[in-house]
């Protein structure tokens, strides 16, 4: 148009460079340009422009759309959340509290209740960064949630709609996701993808796409997994055997079973009188075949060269092996433990003694690691009753810390773990970096009495000379509002140190905390 044309030479060359002659516009525009017209040709210019603009775009058609639209949403089947339960929850949206989220999400499932349609997107996006929350926000969202999931591929970790193009056609990556997503839902269906395509895959996707049946791993595997003992790849089968040694009814156990049961002995020396009974290891040489074949390194050197990633204290421990011992060590580490006194024909706390008592003692690390592999409660249990013994072996690892780890990694295979509540809480009088990094293993609400002794020893640190900024990092003591029952706000007062330097550092540390016990009160509450 020329008059657009009149306009865009102007604001190139500036208006007292080129004037905008008469254009050819309605008379009622032009009647408008005159009534604004200013002695200020800036002014006047940019009056002109708006209107023509508008003028030039008036009438217009917009493109038509060619797409059919998606299909509508369902009726919704659950009630609404109330509109105070919506300003909590978009509270806890807003302070990033992802455990009041899912303390939140579980109150409103089992009340029946969905969220409000506003927050569905944001709760959408949170689900990608914590796939804990999958199977409640299932129950939450509501017909129009599910609807939005099947819409955004963003969403699809939620999505209804599930095709099998991304195992076919995804990269690694994708279809790894695809199978463990799969493999949770259906183990059945998943081994059956893998065995389809198999002989198709390279070595290193074979071995990627293996260890997802780590998840619910059962016996149900085993025949499958012995047959990819025999894939060319190392790779493979050293994924295979590991998946294989987690079975305690699997061949492959069975085998190394019956070829070094008989390895360990007790041996009796002394007089009728006073007999002495101890363990001894008649182990072979050379290694037997079907223990190379079955996983155990035979070669020291080599064996240690490749353990040089594990747990400081294992480290030291095969560092102190012979030969022969280390393969003992390797199948000590896979063997259920249980099965070792059985063997013998002695409790499990005897043999625990006897290698207490003994050069042997460096086992013990192979043998904690085989009852947190096959879930050993009973081992367990011995091993935590005499830990105080087993720590002080473990001094010259140096590695005080990984020694108290192995403690908590048993504990946590417990399935009553409140007798060792008191034990975490007295790690807050000496280091409480460990006492956080073990504190998801209680994951449940304290009783009253532990919840005021944690708060007071946290108040004990704030009011003494060897209080540290960071291990009272706020960030760190909000985590407690997980585990503490809501009950403690009424003691608060009675928490506070009474100094004005351990005042300020407890309202420092605590007031996340607060804030996070405060909002929990609150979920408890709108759902009360």
């Amino acid at each position: 148009m020329e008059f657009w044309e009149q306009i865009t030479k102007a604001s190139l060359l500036g208006t007292a460079r080129h004037t905008i002659a008469e254009l050819p516009l309605p008379a009622a525009i032009k009647q408008s340009l005159g009534e604004w017209e200013s002695t200020d040709k800036e002014e006047n210019f940019l009056k002109i422009a708006a209107l023509v603009m508008n003028y030039a775009n008036a009438g217009k058609e917009f493109p038509q759309i060619q797409a059919s639209l998606p299909k509508p949403s369902e009726p919704e089947t659950l009630a609404l959340c109330s509109r105070e339960a919506t300003e909590v929850l978009r509270r806890i949206i807003y302070d990033k509290q992802d455990d009041l989220l899912e303390l939140f999400l579980q109150e409103l499932a089992r009340n029946n209740q969905r969220i409000s349609e506003e927050l569905i997107p944001e709760l959408l996006e949170t689900g990608k960064e914590h796939p804990e929350l999958k199977p409640v926000l299932l129950k939450v969202i509501g017909k129009r949630g599910e609807w939005l999931a099947d819409l955004n591929p963003d969403w699809a970790y939620l999505s209804s709609i599930f095709t099998e193009d991304a195992w076919h056609t995804g990269k690694l990556e994708e279809r790894k996701e695809v199978l463990e997503k799969i493999r949770r839902q259906d183990p059945a269906k998943a081994r059956e993808w893998i065995q389809e395509v198999w002989k198709t895959e390279n070595a290193n996707t074979k071995a990627a796409l293996l260890q997802v049946f780590v998840n619910n791993l059962s016996m149900a595997d085993e025949p499958m997994l012995e047959e990819m003992l025999t894939d060319k790849s190392q790779k493979v089968r050293e994924v295979a055997s590991k998946l294989l040694y987690q079975l305690a009814g699997s061949r492959l156990i069975s085998r190394v079973w019956e070829e070094t049961k008989s390895w360990v002995v007790l041996k009796k020396s002394g007089s009728l009188l006073s007999k002495k009974t101890r363990l001894e290891l008649h182990i072979p040489k050379p290694l037997p075949d079907i223990l190379i074949h079955s996983g155990i390194e035979p070669n020291r050197d080599k064996f240690l060269k490749e353990f040089t990633s594990r747990n400081p204290i294992q480290k030291w421990a095969v560092n102190g092996c012979t030969e022969t011992e280390i393969w003992i060590y390797q199948v000590m580490s896979v063997i259920p433990p249980s099965w070792w006194p059985e063997q013998l024909k002695i409790d499990t706390a005897t043999f625990v003694g006897f290698l207490l008592n003994n050069d042997y003692s460096k086992f013990l690390p192979a043998l904690f690691g085989a009852s947190l592999l096959h879930k050993d409660i009973p081992f367990a249990n011995v091993l935590l009753k005499v830990f105080a013994d087993i720590s002080k072996l473990f001094k010259p690892a140096k590695a005080d810390a990984e020694v108290v780890g192995l403690k908590y990694e048993l504990i946590n295979i417990l399935p009553d773990k409140q007798t060792y509540l008191e034990d975490l809480l007295n790690l807050l009088d000496n280091d409480n970096y460990l006492f956080y990094s073990y504190l998801q293993i209680f994951d449940y609400e304290w009783p009253m009495p532990v919840a005021i002794k944690a708060l007071k020893k946290i108040a004990e640190k704030c009011s003494s000379n060897q209080y540290y900024y960071y291990y009272y990092d706020a960030r760190q003591v909000q985590k407690l509002s997980h585990y503490l029952p809501v009950q403690v706000l009424r003691e608060w007062p009675s928490l506070e140190p009474s100094g004005e330097i351990g005042k300020a550092r407890w309202q420092q540390a605590t007031a996340l905390l607060l804030n996070s016990l405060d909002l929990k009160k609150r979920v408890n509450d709108v759902f009360s």
